[in-house]
């Protein structure tokens, strides 16, 4: 285990911050409620005037065809929601696609961001304390490991306000997959006419237990080495990311990773977190993973998750600056 934890912190940092499309094509998928109603208003509002491709996805799952596929009453009044959700739009300048489909509502999103080369998903959060909002947040589990396509869950602060984003926790593991998930954010939603503040936040998780008897336990000096390391190489990489108005900090501590990201979103009063939703092989894959799906399960703020880059998408930049 000590030499596991070892060698992922003994890779290289990466040193260019992936490169990340502006952001032009969005995927919106609604199932018609307030929270996805939400997103809506919330992007047009803070990236409507980027936008150029919207296009408005609701799926029925498939266990529920009978709805659509023997009742065409029903699917016509989906079809002429969508449509009129479209008409509300008003910003003129953004083309308007509706798509009402029967199937896996996570593989029909992942289906239609692929194909229309979309550089977001958006879907709004629910709550967890009620049967709808476990099924919903399934979907949302599913749908982030199903595509390649950035994903922002939506979700509101808890006074219901709309101010934009002005903190981001970003939970970087030194994979290109967290490194996207920055560069995508800063790509999107960085507001050169406000200051913003990111604080970058590695965490180490540290095993409570040994199992084999024969793998000494690690002494504090060796923490203390690993610890400085991961500064260090958070430092290297938070330096790309000077910009004007832009507020830096970093942070390393040990404890569990989704623990870590809740509690500094939380205590940051955080409008976003940006996380991979796959580390880099074996274990580490399966639990960031994990990771992410503790946090978009309990975050109280909006989450931009990105999983592995397409093989369309280059990785590095020789800017020094990813906005």
């Amino acid at each position: 285990m000590n030499s596991q934890i070892k060698s992922q912190l003994e890779d290289r940092a990466s040193r260019f911050i992936p490169i990340v499309p502006d952001l032009k094509t969005v995927v919106w998928a609604t199932d018609f409620s307030e929270q996805s109603d939400a997103a809506l208003r919330w992007l047009l509002e803070f990236a409507g005037d980027r936008i150029a491709n919207l296009h408005i996805v609701h799926a029925v799952d498939s266990s529920l065809a009978w709805l659509s596929e023997s009742n065409e009453c029903v699917g016509n009044v989906i079809r002429n929601n969508l449509v009129s959700i479209g008409d509300k739009i008003t910003n003129k300048c953004i083309s308007v696609q509706t798509n009402y489909s029967v199937g896996k509502p996570w593989d029909i999103v992942a289906r239609i961001a692929s194909r229309t080369s979309a550089d977001l998903i958006v879907v709004g959060a629910h709550g967890h304390s009620t049967m709808v909002g476990r099924i919903l947040g399934a979907t949302a589990n599913r749908l982030i490991r199903a595509t390649f396509t950035p994903v922002l869950v939506h979700r509101q602060n808890h006074q219901g306000l709309t101010h934009g984003i002005r903190t981001i926790v970003c939970a970087y593991d030194f994979s290109q997959e967290s490194a996207r998930a920055i560069g995508s954010a800063l790509s999107f939603f960085r507001d050169q006419r406000k200051p913003q503040r990111l604080v970058l936040l590695h965490a180490l998780p540290i095993p409570v237990m040994y199992v084999d008897v024969n793998v000494p336990i690690p002494s504090p000096e060796y923490w203390n080495d690993i610890e400085a390391d991961a500064r260090h190489k958070l430092s290297e990489f938070a330096s790309q990311l000077l910009g004007e108005g832009l507020e830096l900090a970093t942070k390393v501590v040990r404890d569990d990773p989704a623990d870590a990201i809740l509690q500094e979103a939380y205590s940051s009063q955080a409008d976003l977190i940006t996380i991979g939703t796959v580390g880099r092989t074996g274990v580490n894959r399966f639990l960031m993973g994990s990771v992410a799906e503790r946090v978009l399960h309990y975050a109280t703020c909006s989450v931009l998750t990105v999983h592995r880059a397409n093989e369309g998408v280059s990785h590095t930049c020789g800017c020094g600056d990813a906005t």
